[in-house]
């Protein structure tokens, strides 16, 4: 009998512990629908994304590739349902420009040689990040509709960062995480 009691006990305060942390913690299986991020995530790949709220626990990075709640708009079919994926490239407080296709923040060229993307020869005025917000780019930059033409996105919006990725048809032939 005082088993089962300890036992009830620590399932309920499992789960107690469980429920109050959701709202701070999230996993979430994604699949990628376009081209955006291509050719780090193609259309058909599954990924991962771990999220956790409170940015002194898990702060989000130049470079980390986050999923987020895009503005609504009906008008394109976007709602307050869907979620994107982008590449974070600028931080709060940072003043980003792009010449050419060449990131600068804080008039200095940023080195994006860590990771694949398709150039592009866009330009693009300054602006400053307002804080706790982050300037998203897709990795297809000529086939990606990021805070160029959205503008920034606050912290609140992102649900979590990409934690592991699944190429289409290895997923398809039955690999999981």
């Amino acid at each position: 009998m005082r088993t089962f009691i300890v036992g009830t006990i620590l399932i309920f305060s499992c789960l107690a512990i469980c429920c109050g942390l959701g709202k701070y913690v999230s996993i979430r299986h994604n699949f990628a629908v376009s081209e955006s991020m291509s050719p780090t995530i193609k259309p058909g790949d599954h990924f991962a994304s771990i999220g956790i709220k409170d940015n002194d626990i898990d702060p989000i990075n130049r470079f980390d590739i986050v999923v987020f709640k895009p503005p609504p708009n009906p008008k394109r079919g976007v709602d307050e349902n869907q979620r994107w994926v982008f590449r974070v490239i600028g931080l709060g407080g940072e003043k980003i420009e792009l010449k050419k296709g060449i990131v600068f923040i804080n008039d200095k060229m940023i080195d994006e040689t860590s990771f694949t993307k398709i150039p592009s020869e866009d330009s693009f005025k300054a602006l400053i990040v307002p804080s706790n917000e982050y300037f998203l780019m897709g990795d297809n930059r000529p086939n990606s509709e990021d805070s160029r033409y959205i503008k920034t996105i606050k912290r609140d919006d992102i649900d979590g960062k990409v934690d592991s990725i699944i190429r289409k048809e290895d997923y398809d032939n039955g690999k999981r995480w």
